[in-house]
């Protein structure tokens, strides 16, 4: 079997021989009718024991029975009887070559599990155990794992790697709304009492905008289970506009780390006890530590994925953007200042800016005035000669 598959050969081989508990064995069942290459490989498992099952192996005629005992005698009749499991031992023998033969390469197909990372000249001390079955002491994480449900608590001060959990479907869901509202000076403690009342919290808050045209947004977490209570609330804030909902299945991805961390533990595990039990020099101590530390660094951090998984299924996130109604209103917003004001500020900047016309115009005087008369007298000559020219030359024709 492939790391892919749910589950292993010998637990393929332990169902069709009937050893697995009931639970265990609808499982596989249901994966086998499923999988194509789980099916071909029960399939083939059981084709083999039902040919073994077959196999007989028919006793001699009864006419060689009695020449055998007529012509050689009581003595050669006691050599007769020692033969007679000969012809057994034989078809246990074909038996057995035909297993080989068939179950050989299926037993030779590789089976991924995770090993622990030890010195190569301790690799033969490390034996490989079905991690269901391996005690796992309380370690830096322990109380982390237990609140998440990977791990109980066991007698006398150990834990065991937890069954995993039902087939419940874990859904994380996030909504968005928009509405708009003639009270918002009232708005934002009306959110916070009614996220109170449905047992949620606010993760964000911020307002702003124009006077008359406020907005609020604010983003809540509330639980998955009083969602739908929590809409409603949220709904008689104000006037709906928009609301859309976004769902994601976290089912796959929550019961993969819950593997994962169940694996990583039971390699924490074989590799404290190398460390106990084993003997070498130091650069295989601080190896084997090395590790330790790799590993329990890992399932630290995958339980924190594990729990931020699980929390997004457990509550939803819901963000609203409360904007307010829009009126036009004919009195000056507060803050305005009076007609008459106005009008005499406008007045004494119409003055400024006419000064600051007059003085512009007479600095571009001052500024090109100078060069433009310079100019003008090199000019002058050569344009009254051409001038006179021209009307001469108009006089004659």
């Amino acid at each position: 079997m492939t790391g892919t598959h749910p589950v292993t050969q010998e637990e393929v081989m332990a169902w069709l021989d009937g050893e697995l508990p009931a639970p265990r064995a609808a499982e596989i069942a249901a994966h086998v009718a499923a999988c194509a290459d789980c099916g071909a490989l029960a399939g083939d498992l059981q084709s083999v024991s039902d040919r073994v099952a077959m196999w007989t192996v028919e006793p001699p005629p009864s006419e060689l029975q009695a020449g055998a005992h007529g012509a050689i005698g009581p003595i050669a009749v006691t050599t007769l009887r020692r033969s007679r499991h000969r012809p057994l031992l034989l078809a246990a023998a074909v038996a057995a070559t035909f297993a080989v033969v068939i179950l050989g390469p299926l037993a030779l197909r590789p089976v991924h599990r995770a090993l622990p990372l030890v010195p190569s000249g301790q690799a033969n001390a490390i034996s490989v155990e079905r991690p269901a079955a391996t005690p796992v002491p309380d370690l830096v994480y322990h109380d982390s794992l237990q609140a998440l449900g990977y791990v109980s608590a066991a007698k006398g001060g150990q834990s065991s790697v937890a069954p995993q959990p039902s087939d419940r479907r874990m859904i994380a869901r996030t909504v968005t709304m928009s509405l708009t509202t003639e009270r918002f000076d009232d708005i934002r403690t009306a959110l916070e009492r009614a996220t109170a009342a449905e047992g949620g919290s606010i993760v964000s808050l911020s307002s702003g905008g124009e006077p008359r045209r406020r907005t609020l947004r604010a983003t809540v977490r509330v639980p998955a289970a009083r969602l739908e209570a929590a809409l409603a609330a949220f709904r008689a804030l104000g006037a709906l506009k928009h609301e859309s909902l976004a769902t994601a299945d976290v089912t796959d991805s929550y019961r993969d780390l819950t593997i994962r961390i169940r694996n990583a533990r039971v390699e924490e595990q074989r590799l404290v006890e190398l460390l106990k039990t084993r003997t070498g020099t130091v650069k295989d101590v601080l190896d084997v530590e090395r590790e330790i530390a790799r590993v329990r660094s890992e399932a630290e951090r995958m339980t924190a994925e594990a729990e931020a998984t699980r929390n997004r299924a457990t509550f939803s996130l819901v963000t609203l953007e409360i904007a307010e109604t829009y009126r036009a209103e004919l009195v000056p917003a507060p803050g305005d200042l009076p007609v008459l004001t106005r009008l005499r500020n406008a007045f004494i900047d119409g003055l400024g800016a006419a000064e600051q016309s007059v003085v512009g115009v007479a600095l571009d005087v001052a500024q090109f005035g100078p060069t433009l008369v310079a100019w003008s007298l090199m000019l002058a000559l050569p344009i009254w000669w051409t001038v006179r020219r021209l009307r001469g030359f108009v006089t004659r024709s």
